[in-house]
């Protein structure tokens, strides 16, 4: 979401064209939507796990198994990516 929203901005930075004889402001707007909407998809798919994988634990009495190398992976991944954006 964070591509989309660069993306959006660096639309709405170029000069007016006949095409576009006000610019490009709105897609500063829709680059917000766009983002928004895909953080909420996101958001939809992890609630949905997360009560799959509740559901899966009250009806068995042991947890699933995690693998540690690639939750360590990912974390590191995402803060990698948050830390990256923060000196954008």
């Amino acid at each position: 979401s964070y591509f989309v929203l660069l993306i959006a901005l660096e639309a709405a930075t170029k000069r007016p064209s006949e095409r576009a004889s006000f610019g490009l402001h709105r897609a500063e707007v829709l680059g917000g939507l766009g983002s928004i909407l895909i953080i909420w998809a996101t958001v939809g798919v992890l609630l949905y796990e997360a009560g799959c994988r509740l559901y899966d634990l009250a009806a068995h009495s042991e947890p699933p198994n995690t693998d540690g190398v690639v939750m360590f992976v990912v974390a590191l991944l995402g803060l990698i990516s948050n830390v990256s954006l923060l000196y954008l």
